[in-house]
């Protein structure tokens, strides 16, 4: 949540999630006082003021040092900490200290979704440095998410992974190398069927070809690039357009009947779903396929028919399946938003943007559409 926080207003952010440090630590509370501040460092990275966000990343470090339990916190913070100390330009020692220190953590951490996309992400940051032997931790990186991604068969994180890691060999003039990669990770964006994520890698090939003097092949893998771009822009165009306009003549309908209220209390359960997982939480606290139902605990709990005394909401057993079939669909597309704000956070504005519009349009809500909002006010 500290990460949709970032699209409120300019002084917002850090207002908050300062308020959101005190109030942790008057309650003792480590674990959210540590991902409070891991936010708050970056609300500080996002204005340019990296000292302070160095400060702020080592004293959540301090904390996670205390418990296993805040290690996926912990390679984060690590990571941000990293990018922080580039940015500032202190000491290339300290900086190159405190990357290796990343990766060291988040290498032992358990192989998972989260890992790779740390991993990816540290790979980033660590182009930014002028230094060989971090030239050589970005490939340790990324190659180590590719392997993690492979093992974990999911063919999204293999496309990043691969692309990612093309994009550095062509950096390092390794065309070759950067060809290879490329190829793989337009493969594996085909078979998630991701256009989102395919164009780029596309688009990364018509470069490469370029460079290579195969022109013709340069062509086409610029056409095939902008033949999967412009679907996604006219869905995105359109797709607010009709939206905005549904919603206005539905202003003007007759009262709703009980079955549309019923549909507009499971779209309510979705966008809260939606909400949970993008910030981190386990869905299968709330409904699983061994029968688990967070909504009939709760109706059991609770005295009289709060909320079920009427016809206009869905049962618990309803609810439960409506949130399990929407469960896996919205997770297969979440890592678009968790790396489109890693992205962000990195400075890589025009990327970011793209990772976002490919999840609204999946699962349209106003806080992807403040982060966009931001987004664009960065980039321009």
């Amino acid at each position: 949540l500290g990460d949709l926080s970032l699209s409120l207003p300019e002084r917002w952010p850090k207002e908050y999630l300062r308020k959101g440090s005190e109030q942790a630590r008057r309650a003792d509370s480590p674990v959210i006082l540590a991902g409070v501040l891991n936010n708050l460092g970056n609300a500080y990275a996002a204005d340019g003021d990296h000292q302070k966000a160095v400060a702020t990343y080592e004293e959540c470090l301090r904390i996670t040092e205390k418990s296993e339990r805040m290690n996926g916190l912990r390679s984060k913070a690590l990571t941000n900490l990293a990018h922080a100390r580039l940015l500032s330009e202190v000491d290339e020692a300290e900086s190159v200290n405190a990357l290796n220190l990343a990766f060291q953590h988040i290498s032992d951490t358990p192989d998972s979704f989260h890992k790779v996309l740390t991993l990816i992400s540290l790979g980033l940051v660590v182009q930014k440095a002028e230094n060989d032997s971090c030239r050589s931790l970005a490939y340790q990186a990324l190659e180590a998410a590719r392997q993690i991604s492979e093992n974990l068969n999911d063919a999204s994180l293999m496309s990043l992974s691969c692309g990612y890691l093309g994009q550095l060999c062509e950096a390092d003039a390794r065309h070759s190398d950067a060809l290879a990669q490329t190829r793989k990770a337009v493969f594996w964006a085909q078979q998630k069927n991701a256009p989102e994520i395919l164009y780029q890698w596309q688009w990364q090939l018509g470069r490469l070809f370029n460079v290579l003097g195969e022109t013709d092949k340069s062509a086409r893998a610029y056409q095939d690039a902008v033949a999967t771009l412009n679907p996604i822009r006219t869905v995105k165009l359109l797709g607010s357009k009709k939206g905005a306009f549904e919603e206005l003549i539905r202003q003007f309908e007759k009262p709703e009947d009980r079955e549309e209220r019923k549909k507009k209390e499971l779209k309510a359960d979705e966008y809260g779903l939606l909400y949970a997982l993008a910030a981190g939480y386990d869905p299968k606290a709330i409904a699983d396929k061994e029968g688990k139902n967070f909504v009939q605990e709760w109706v059991n709990q609770i005295t009289g028919e709060i909320a079920y005394t009427d016809e206009y909401h869905p049962a618990p057993q309803q609810r439960a399946a409506f949130l399990l079939a929407h469960m896996q669909k919205i997770s297969n597309k979440l890592y678009l938003f968790h790396f489109g704000i890693r992205l962000y956070q990195l400075g890589r504005y025009e990327e970011a943007l793209d990772f976002l519009n490919a999840f609204q349009n999946e699962f349209p809500c106003r806080e992807v559409f403040n982060n966009i909002g931001l987004f664009i006010t960065n980039w321009h």
